[in-house]
């Protein structure tokens, strides 16, 4: 990519335009293998001219005068320099100046290595920056700016360590521009065109749930969902190797992002998540004394977002004891924000007619069991609980968690059940 034309990709199966869910899914597959750089050929470079304000990365450009380094030692070919603010540089230098490949660090801007070819000084090419918190930003550099395609990985920390590429698309002077994506915890992805600033705020801004079929589409203020409308994906193009996503907005009610508090569940609470009105229902459990329970409305795969458990958000104290008889809803958020925090529906709000935004808290407990928690960052409700398939699940099914209660601690219930499973 040059600046110029635009490429634009369709794909076609046996003559047939392929679904906006299965062109997305693979282009959102192939360009998060971590290994396997999408975009390394020089094709995909931009030469495109820089803005007259570019955001330069490079926390030692325009200070090459390398006499003043406390250190500096020749290498064989290369050279190492080491500034007195701790900054260093390692690597080819032509006449003075950085040149080739070479590695930069810089404690003190949070920088572990930022690295490639350097002409004339300036990091040009491709690069790869990788901070202290382990965060790797790779992509086209230009006068030692993001300047193209580039992409971003963290590691992720909860139960497992995974490498999960978490932002795609397209720099222009170091500042993020064009279409966006990026990924949410659960498995969701906030799409759009950024604004100046490089941040997801406009009034064309997607929050596309994990089946890459449903969205939320409207404004939103630095990735925060002001007023969103249910959509659907419709089509997808890869229009130099962005994905560029179209949707149909439905006519329903549009919602906003609306944290709840210990006081409230938050706002429009009759309003369901149009994810789960397509992926589960509720109806009489299969448990015994279980009352009303979750079933699979299609087929779900493993590893696949089951249902959402928002709620009323409550912060437990040490050595508190628990009080089962008014806890049979509460759960750990197990979100990592905030020690020991809960989510509750309490009193009437257990009922469909007086909350049906989220669906989890319908979810029974078995010592067999399809899902797992896991957690999600929903654009209503926020970084909350959920429900995440372990095995496929049929339509049909039931969905069941282990509530993993300590037998010592635990409701009055669970230690027959246990009893009982142990015996047969």
């Amino acid at each position: 990519m040059c600046g110029g034309d635009r490429i634009v990709k369709r794909e076609e199966s046996c003559g047939e335009k392929k679904s906006g869910k299965h062109v997305l899914e693979k282009w959102l597959l192939t360009h998060s293998e971590v290994l396997k750089d999408p975009w390394e050929d020089s094709e995909w470079e931009d030469t495109s001219p820089l803005d007259n304000y570019p955001v330069v990365l490079d926390p030692t450009f325009g200070q090459d005068n390398y006499c003043e380094c406390i250190q500096n030692k020749r290498l064989g070919g290369d050279c190492s320099y080491v500034w007195a603010n701790g900054d260093t540089y390692k690597g080819h230098m032509e006449d003075g100046v950085k040149s080739g490949y070479g590695l930069v660090t810089s404690p003190g801007n949070n920088i572990v290595g930022l690295s490639g070819d350097w002409r004339e000084g300036m990091l040009d090419g491709k690069g790869r920056l990788v901070t202290q918190d382990t965060t790797v930003m790779e992509g086209w550099f230009r006068n030692s700016c993001l300047h193209g395609l580039a992409r971003k990985i963290e590691i992720k920390k909860f139960r497992t360590f995974r490498q999960q590429v978490t932002w795609l698309g397209r720099y222009r002077s170091g500042v993020a521009y064009g279409r966006c994506w990026q990924w949410q915890e659960g498995g969701g992805y906030l799409t759009g065109i950024v604004d100046a600033e490089g941040e997801f705020s406009g009034d064309d801004i997607a929050f596309v749930y994990p089946d890459l079929e449903t969205a939320l589409v409207g404004i939103f203020a630095k990735g925060v969902m002001i007023s969103g409308k249910p959509a659907e994906l419709e089509a997808v193009d890869i229009i130099d190797d962005i994905a560029e996503p179209v949707f149909s907005i439905s006519d329903s009610p549009a919602v906003r992002h609306c944290r709840s508090s210990r006081e409230s569940v938050g706002q429009d609470p009759l309003v369901v998540d149009q994810y789960e009105a397509r992926t589960v229902q509720v109806r009489s459990s299969q448990v015994e004394g279980g009352g009303e329970g979750l079933y699979a409305k299609r087929d779900i795969k493993k590893g696949e977002i089951v249902a959402f458990y928002n709620g009323i958000r409550l912060l437990r104290e040490h050595g508190e004891a628990e009080d089962w008889d008014t806890s049979g809803y509460k759960i750990f958020a197990n979100t990592n924000e905030q020690w020991g925090e809960r989510i509750d529906l309490p009193g009437d709000l257990i009922y469909l007619d007086n909350y049906c935004a989220t669906l989890g808290h319908k979810v029974n407990h078995s010592f067999v069991y399809n899902c797992t928690e896991w957690f999600f960052k929903h654009p209503r409700h926020d970084l909350i609980p959920c429900t995440k398939a372990i095995t496929d699940i049929q339509a049909g099914e039931e969905i069941f968690l282990h509530y993993g209660y300590d037998p010592r601690n635990c409701p009055s219930w669970y230690g027959p059940a246990l009893d009982k499973f142990l015996d047969d």
